[in-house]
């Protein structure tokens, strides 16, 4: 509901590469987020207007090695 009113907030902590795309998820939502290339802003992520087979998932923060 708050979004629909203020627009989404991007979790600058949590934004990762796709391969394609910067993506994030919101911050009062959690809904996902893509950076249009075109105009360099965030809007939700259209699973219909941006699929690409391209794209690689978030990375899963168990994937990390231990030092």
């Amino acid at each position: 509901m708050i979004c629909a009113i203020f627009g989404h907030k991007r979790d600058s902590h949590r934004t990762w590469y796709d391969g394609l795309d910067w993506r994030s998820n919101c911050k009062r939502c959690d809904g996902p987020l893509v950076k249009d290339a075109r105009t360099q802003k965030w809007r939700p992520f259209d699973r219909e207007q941006d699929f690409d087979e391209r794209r690689s998932g978030k990375p899963d923060r168990t994937d990390r090695v231990a030092e």
